[in-house]
């Protein structure tokens, strides 16, 4: 799963925050250094299950991590 699919569970990542209680600025800033903190994880998972996806669970956030971690490793243009 990656970054784009995990937020359209919820539609922004403003939707995101509220839907589990947190401010925008704390969802921005895992995309951000490309890490979710694991403490999150219940209230993610609860929230997609409210959001009708009844299927996100433990398996999908490691999924999202090592897409975020793979983004993370993708080698970046030197400027020319």
């Amino acid at each position: 799963m990656d970054k784009d699919t995990f937020i359209s569970i919820w539609g922004t990542a403003a939707d995101l925050a509220r839907a589990i209680g947190e401010g925008e600025t704390t969802v921005r800033a895992w995309f951000a250094r490309r890490s979710i903190p694991a403490r999150y994880d219940a209230k993610i998972i609860a929230a997609a299950r409210e959001a009708g996806r009844g299927k996100f669970g433990p398996v999908e956030m490691f999924a999202l991590r090592q897409s975020l971690s793979a983004d993370d490793a993708a080698p970046t243009r030197a400027a020319s």
